[in-house]
């Protein structure tokens, strides 16, 4: 397993089938210089911002058990500046088990993954690639794209393949703000592989993004699902300590494949007082 993190400001970064580890490599002739490190960086989070092309590309038959975490990526450490990389922010290519952001336990390897020109990570090819707790908002296309078709169609009992296996997203049903307790309950569901575990990531957006049903900009919270019925059907409701809106979801199976974002088919809230 190798832990990719990259110390630089500014550079694209690509990680192909062989990387050098511990060793200064440019990327090509008109690209600035970047590390390719093992371990932890101390130095604090990398400016991944303003290339021509992708951000960060994974790539390559064996590529795999990458981590990128504590990056920003068409951003600056400001999180305001709106610097895109002209492609997508991450793009994967033939990697698998790779690792963008957290391991799905602690929100603290996050990658802010903005303003990008192309889809915030884009998985073209391989599978159990994990994309969990991360900041993604307002690039061009959407936040997480699974293969070469933008939003992708969930399937019943989610018997497809291709990248991270086109794992179905779940479906926000209902955002009700509880008053006067100024906490939100969010409950949704999720068809996929019967009888089967999946971890539900929720996040909230701006609606100043145009297209935030298909991003996830705050994290809030993750649930389980214990085990999907016979039927692939599961369902989940989380309270949050605050009033949220404009509410998306992400659905992770237990070998790490990380759906697309999804939300509500119409944008709704429900405002109910509580005596």
């Amino acid at each position: 397993v190798m832990e990719v993190v990259v110390s630089n400001v500014g550079a694209a970064i690509a990680i192909g089938a062989a990387p050098i580890k511990g060793s200064r490599t440019s990327i090509a002739a008109d690209r600035i210089e970047y590390d390719l490190l093992e371990g932890t960086f101390a130095g604090g989070r990398n400016v991944i911002s303003s290339n021509s092309g992708n951000g960060v590309y994974i790539f390559g038959s064996g590529t795999d058990e990458n981590i990128v975490a504590n990056n920003y990526i068409g951003t600056g450490k400001s999180k305001t500046e709106i610097l895109g990389n002209t492609q997508h922010g991450v793009l994967i290519d033939g990697g698998n088990k790779n690792q963008i952001g957290s391991d799905g336990s602690s929100s603290g390897d996050s990658n802010t993954i903005a303003h990008n020109g192309g889809d915030g990570v884009y998985v073209q090819s391989g599978t159990q690639n994990r994309i969990s707790r991360n900041s993604i908002y307002e690039n061009a296309e959407i936040g997480i794209d699974l293969g070469q078709d933008g939003v992708s169609l969930n399937d019943v009992l989610d018997g497809d393949s291709g990248a991270n296996q086109q794992q179905n997203y779940p479906t926000i049903e209902g955002v009700v703000h509880n008053l006067p307790f100024g906490t939100t309950t969010i409950h949704g569901r999720l068809n996929s592989v019967a009888e089967k575990p999946f971890k539900i990531e929720l996040f909230s957006n701006d609606v100043s993004d145009p297209n935030w049903r298909l991003h996830g900009k705050t994290f809030l919270t993750a649930t389980d699902i214990s085990q999907t019925d016979v039927d692939g059907n599961g369902r989940f409701e989380v309270v949050v300590g605050n009033y949220v809106n404009n509410v998306t979801a992400t659905a992770t199976d237990e070998n790490g494949n990380t759906s697309e974002f999804w939300s509500l088919g119409i944008d709704l809230d429900v405002d109910t007082n509580i005596d």
